[in-house]
C-alpha cells in the first residue's frame, strides 16, 4: 500500500508535469493563432470583435480538434451544413477564410489551442 506522503508527492509532481505540458502546448498553439492572422478578427484575447469574427469561448462544446481541422481548411464547406455558423454569416460581413498554415503540426497546435475554449 501507497504512503499518504508518497500519494502526495506523485500528485504534485504528476500537476506540476500536466502544467509544463499544457503551458508548452498552450504556446504553440498561441503562436500559430497569432501566425495565421486569427487575432485579426478573433482578438488576442478570443472574445472575437464586432465588425472581424465571433468569439472563440464555447469551441469546445460544439467542436473536437478534428471537426475544427477540416473547418479551417474549408469554412464555407462546413458552414453551409450548420446553422450555427449560417446564423453567425449573417451577422458578420462574411465567413471565415480558409486557414493559411501549411505546417500541419501548426494546425494541429492552432486546434488544441481553440478547443481549449
Amino acid at each position: 500500500m501507497i504512503e499518504i506522503a508518497t500519494m502526495k508527492r506523485l500528485v504534485a509532481t504528476f500537476g506540476v508535469s500536466l502544467l509544463v505540458l499544457t503551458t508548452a502546448c498552450n504556446k504553440e498553439g498561441r503562436e500559430a493563432y497569432v501566425e495565421a492572422g486569427c487575432d485579426e478578427c478573433h482578438g488576442l484575447d478570443l472574445k472575437g470583435t464586432r465588425t472581424g469574427g465571433p468569439p472563440i469561448s464555447g469551441t469546445r462544446k460544439n467542436w473536437d480538434v478534428d471537426q475544427l481541422l477540416l473547418y479551417f481548411a474549408n469554412p464555407d464547406s462546413v458552414a453551409d451544413t450548420d446553422s450555427r455558423l449560417t446564423e453567425l454569416r449573417s451577422y458578420y460581413e462574411s465567413g471565415m477564410a480558409p486557414l493559411k498554415l501549411a505546417d500541419p503540426a501548426k494546425r494541429r497546435a492552432l486546434a488544441k489551442y481553440v478547443h481549449r475554449w
